[in-house]
């Protein structure tokens, strides 16, 4: 956690526009924003609330403001805490009554706190990130980064691949599989959860990887260092299989074949998320998957 961050005199603003809740938080958010003297810039795919003072602009500019505020669900946090990362730029979520883990700041606290805010007056979460990195024979297919997860699959799941998982080099596993998850802390919680992953505390420098509906049960999960680099080769892809892809939260990034390498290591940044409200992560965890509760 860190605090005491420049006053702030641009703000980047993203809205979920399938979220109606979302779209009517913008106006009177972007009103207030203008009365306290802040450039706000929104994308120019979602034009801004009538009469009120914000620019529409590419959405690179947007996470190139000192602030990012998003009014959405962890989807559209995700994508936008990525963005903002390598400008180092802090992103605060607010939270709109979704299941997510991501966004933490309430509305009302948000408006309660904005002068603060606006003067720097914030702690920042940072947030490990990981970058996939997908090779084919001597040429890379690209390089991708991701906060949550990123994960080798299946399109359909009704036949399985083989992977072959090596660590820092070192052969470990063979998985006959729907896919595999290498996530981090934050993606702990997300489809590594689902896989059956453990959840992992944010703060704690490492990576999962959950192999997704195994062919057998001596697959488990392993959490190891975040230095390590994890390499995933498509051994097998049964002729059944149309395709195998890599996505990075949750977003394509490329179709693979045999053969295929995926090596995934730490980014070399990671996301800012700003945290003004009481709530801690294991009282997320107890608020939203219901811990403690007597069922």
């Amino acid at each position: 956690m860190s605090a005491a961050q420049p006053p702030i005199r641009t703000v980047g603003l993203v809205v979920s526009l399938n979220r109606q809740r979302a779209r009517d938080a913008a106006g009177p958010l972007v009103s207030a924003l203008a009365r306290a003297g802040v450039s706000v810039r929104v994308a120019d795919d979602g034009a801004p609330p009538a009469g009120v003072a914000a620019s529409a602009v590419p959405f690179a500019e947007v996470v190139r403001a000192d602030l990012v505020i998003v009014l959405g669900g962890d989807g559209t946090l995700l994508h936008t805490a990525g963005q903002a990362a390598p400008f180092g730029v802090p992103v605060l979520g607010v939270d709109l009554g979704s299941f997510g883990f991501l966004a933490e700041a309430q509305l009302d606290d948000l408006y309660e706190q904005l002068g603060q805010i606006l003067q720097g007056d914030f702690r920042i979460d940072e947030r490990l990130m990981l970058r996939a990195t997908a090779q084919r024979g001597d040429a890379v297919l690209g390089s991708w980064t991701g906060l949550n997860d990123a994960v080798v699959g299946v399109c359909s799941y009704s036949h399985l691949v083989r992977l072959g998982i090596a660590l820092d080099g070192e052969p470990v596993a063979t998985y006959s599989t729907d896919g595999l998850v290498v996530a981090t802390p934050t993606g702990s919680t997300g489809y590594s959860l689902s896989a059956g992953g453990p959840v992992v505390d944010p703060r704690v420098d490492a990576f999962i990887i959950t192999p997704i509906c195994p062919h057998t049960l001596q697959a488990r999960p392993v959490v190891v260092a975040s230095t390590t680099s994890v390499s995933v080769t498509l051994e097998h892809i049964s002729h059944e299989v149309s395709d195998v892809v890599l996505t990075l939260d949750g977003d394509p990034a490329t179709t693979l074949q045999p053969q295929d390498v995926v090596t995934i290591r730490q980014a070399e940044f990671g996301a800012k998320l700003v945290r003004i409200g009481a709530s801690t992560f294991y009282g997320r965890l107890r608020d939203k998957l219901s811990w403690g509760v007597s069922h």
